[in-house]
């Protein structure tokens, strides 16, 4: 403030509910004019007039007004999200530029910013470790914007930058946000101030965090955690009509991985496990965990009757009673039930399919109305999510090659693939050298097919070549989602109607059903209330000519 009032004409009103009176206090140019008791109700006014006018060099190099406007509300907004306790009203040319009530709530102070359509569009999450704590709100994945700058981070009630801690938000939203989008978010943090260095940058905004890693970790996980629990398909009308606020019926939730899945024990392994049924291939031995029939197939593996499964695990481990039965044990039990129980609870509806249109978009009906659904994406989240299973627990199972295949590079990219080569191995490629620019592969991981190899392993080497310095980790995810996206069908191309139903059963047993790896929807739904909307089934209450006539 001080530094304000030496480059400008400088008016302050206060008042506090401890003092009979309130004071104002005028300044020019660094110099106190006068002070007075005034009558004011309690708070504080900030005036500031002739900026720079005594500084002519500086006032030279000043942005447009428009510029300088935005930085100016910019600054109040943050410090209006980081105290919603206090009543922000921000004024410029006789325009509120920021207003918020100052009730306490944060999701208030949002609104008050961001607009109230978007405060309905967030989540809250919260978290806490030995050394902070902290809550806030999330945008969903369908609310973004094209920078990093909605994204605020306040540090025991300080705004601050840090670039780590804005990777922790957005790798918590994994593979649901679309390249190049941002999500809003407001996280307020308490720490030890012990533990936080203020002195990296001279504006103080910059801070550094002694526990950042534990940090990271914590956020990321409340944010993938907030996100697994909600409704995420895009309201198809509202996508057509933006910048009309309306509420949205939640879609209808059931548990269709659970009705389609059959549940199967491993008599060696002594466990339960799940396997949809679109994708077994024998027929499965029926029996209940009651009564032991015999397999013609595989005596050590048996289909469980999950009604019968749920009822009997639970009433033993209700009662306390050790498991007599000679296969099934108490701790598999207690896993199947926690398995069932996190699929019942799937938000993904039911979906019945009944079209396609242009060979690229699939039509399903469900309990809240129409569904969209763009095939290609659908396809993609299903094989994103094979492959980064398949690649990221890669084995030693290896397919011979009776012919092994070839593979020429240039010389400056032969020296960067030698240098990179662990991250081929790390999923599976094992290509030697073979000459001054050639490689050569023996064999292929079984994940792969034989088919795919050439392509494949091209692909894998390009996208190896063109990222520096990157992780293993990250290969294998930028793998995965290039795997997918090769290999899924695309748009113009017809599907049976069988093929179609299998593709909606395989998406509604993903972890992610609602995004493909790049962010983009794979649905959305037109409710029946908005199909009654657009055919003007539902109007407008109007009064008779009887009663018109009475005025």
């Amino acid at each position: 403030m001080p530094s304000i009032a030496s480059v400008s004409q400088l008016t302050i009103e206060t008042a506090t509910d401890k003092e009979p009176h309130g004071t104002i206090l005028i300044a020019k140019g660094g110099d106190v004019l006068s002070q007075e008791p005034i009558s004011r109700p309690v708070g504080t006014k900030i005036s500031v007039e002739n900026l720079f006018f005594n500084t002519p060099a500086r006032l030279k190099y000043m942005r447009s007004q428009q510029a300088e406007l935005s930085h100016i509300v910019d600054i109040v907004n943050r410090l209006s999200l980081a105290h919603p306790e206090i009543a922000f009203t921000l004024v410029s040319d006789g325009n509120d530029m920021t207003k918020t009530t100052g009730s306490g709530d944060l999701r208030q102070a949002v609104a008050g910013i961001y607009g109230l359509a978007n405060a309905k569009k967030m989540l809250e999450i919260q978290g806490s470790g030995l050394d902070f704590e902290f809550s806030g709100y999330i945008s969903l994945p369908e609310l973004t914007r094209a920078n990093r700058n909605y994204l605020t981070l306040l540090i025991n009630g300080r705004y601050i930058k840090n670039f780590l801690l804005n990777r922790a938000i957005i790798e918590g939203y994994g593979s649901k946000l679309m390249v190049g989008r941002f999500p809003i978010a407001v996280i307020d943090i308490q720490i030890d101030p012990y533990l936080a260095d203020v002195n990296v940058h001279p504006t103080k905004q910059e801070v550094r965090l002694s526990n950042e890693q534990e940090l990271m970790k914590s956020l990321t996980e409340s944010i993938s955690q907030a996100l697994k629990t909600e409704n995420l398909i895009p309201d198809a009308l509202e996508n057509l009509n933006k910048g009309k606020t309306r509420l949205k019926d939640k879609a209808h939730q059931t548990h269709l991985p659970l009705k389609d899945s059959k549940l199967y024990y491993d008599v060696k392994r002594q466990d339960f496990f799940l396997k949809p049924s679109s994708t077994v291939s024998e027929k499965p031995l029926e029996t209940d965990i009651g009564e032991e029939k015999t397999s013609q197939i595989d005596n050590s593996v048996k289909e469980v009757d999950k009604e019968k499964a749920i009822r009997f695990a639970q009433r033993q481990l209700e009662e306390n009673q050790d498991i007599d039965h000679p296969d099934f044990s108490k701790s598999a039990l207690e896993k199947v039930l926690l398995q069932l129980d996190k699929e019942e609870k799937s938000t993904f509806p039911e979906l019945e399919y009944f079209g396609q249109m242009h060979g690229t978009y699939l039509f399903a009906q469900g309990q809240s109305g129409l569904y969209i659904i763009d095939q290609h994406a659908a396809q993609e989240r299903i094989k994103y999510e094979y492959y980064r299973q398949v690649i990221g627990d890669v084995d030693s199972s290896q397919q011979q090659l009776l012919v092994p295949y070839l593979f020429e590079f240039p010389t400056n990219d032969m020296i960067l693939l030698k240098e990179r080569m662990d991250h081929l191995r790390e999923v599976g490629i094992y290509l030697e050298e073979y000459g001054e620019q050639q490689l050569i592969l023996r064999e292929h991981p079984i994940w792969l097919d034989e088919a795919e190899i050439e392509s494949g392993i091209y692909e894998m080497c390009d996208m190896l070549l063109l990222t520096n310095a990157v992780s293993i980790k990250k290969y294998r995810a930028k793998l995965a989602i290039m795997m997918s996206c090769k290999r899924s069908i695309k748009a113009n191309h017809s599907l049976d109607d069988y093929s179609a139903r299998e593709l909606l059963k395989e998406l509604a047993t993903c972890d992610n059903p609602y995004n493909c790896p790049h962010g983009r929807p794979v649905l959305v739904n037109l409710s029946k209330s908005d199909m009654e909307k657009m055919f003007r089934r539902i109007q407008e209450n109007h009064q008779s000519l009887k009663d018109l006539g009475k005025y």
